[in-house]
């Protein structure tokens, strides 16, 4: 689930946030890290992730919070063809 408008409360988590990031709630798989590229298979759109947050319970991660940002349309990783992988 992403949620491109997130509560005041919700910022503090994070810190630094821009009109054009967004955050992203998935399960514990596939583990994401910093600097991996996320695509939106609807709209094309690639975000990078910038931090996780990780919930964890009994030492193990059930869900994944990550702050990602939008990648510029200029960025060469758009230059990827992705559109096989649906």
């Amino acid at each position: 689930m992403v949620n491109p408008a997130p509560k005041a409360k919700d910022l503090q988590i994070w810190g630094e946030f821009y009109p054009s990031d967004i955050i992203l709630y998935a399960l514990n798989r596939p583990p994401l890290e910093p600097g991996d590229v996320v695509v939106d298979l609807q709209t094309d759109k690639r975000y990078s992730v910038q931090r996780i947050r990780n919930i964890e319970v009994l030492g193990k991660i059930i869900e994944q919070q990550a702050q990602m940002s939008l990648l510029h349309v200029d960025d060469e990783i758009y230059s990827l063809d992705i559109k096989g992988f649906r």
